[in-house]
């Protein structure tokens, strides 16, 4: 989203059930693994392409949450460059 930091653990939400995709790409657990899979748990539009991501608003709670400084940073240029507009606009 900022090209500011590369994540550490990639977290891949998919509308998809996480049984379904572990059986399609046949996956297998491991617990030094980089990679986590969710079930998306929100119910509007986001964008689409090749650069889709979550929304900003769970990119920033989660960095924010890490509380490990880069992270927090990054955390603020979100908020400075994305969500502050948004709070502005109501």
């Amino acid at each position: 989203m900022t090209n500011y930091l590369k994540p550490f653990i990639v977290t891949i939400y998919t509308a998809a059930k996480t049984k379904e995709l572990i059986l399609r790409y046949k996956l297998n657990k491991d617990p030094n693994g980089t990679v986590e899979l969710r079930e998306v748990f929100w119910n509007f539009p986001t964008e689409t392409g090749a650069t889709v991501t979550v929304p900003p608003l769970l990119v920033y709670a989660d960095l924010v949450a890490t509380a490990d400084p880069r992270n927090v940073e990054t955390a603020k240029i979100i908020y400075d460059e994305i969500l502050a507009r948004h709070l502005k606009e109501n």
